[in-house]
């Protein structure tokens, strides 16, 4: 299988819906298995709240 490019859509409970751009490719020695990257488009509001989820997650792991 070549590579295959999906955009879905997640409900997160803290900043609301996130679309993503989903690329998943496969190895033909092993087209079981694959690799998936999830990114958000340029300077769109999912990619704010990605950036807006790594202060917050990182400020969280901080906390006493």
């Amino acid at each position: 299988m070549g590579p295959r490019q999906l955009t879905k859509t997640y409900h997160h409970p803290v900043v609301g819906p996130v679309t993503l751009d989903v690329q998943q490719l496969s190895v033909a020695t092993q087209p079981e298995q694959l690799l998936v990257a999830y990114t958000a488009p340029p300077d769109s509001p999912s990619q704010e709240a990605l950036r807006f989820l790594l202060q917050w997650s990182a400020r969280t792991a901080d906390a006493p």
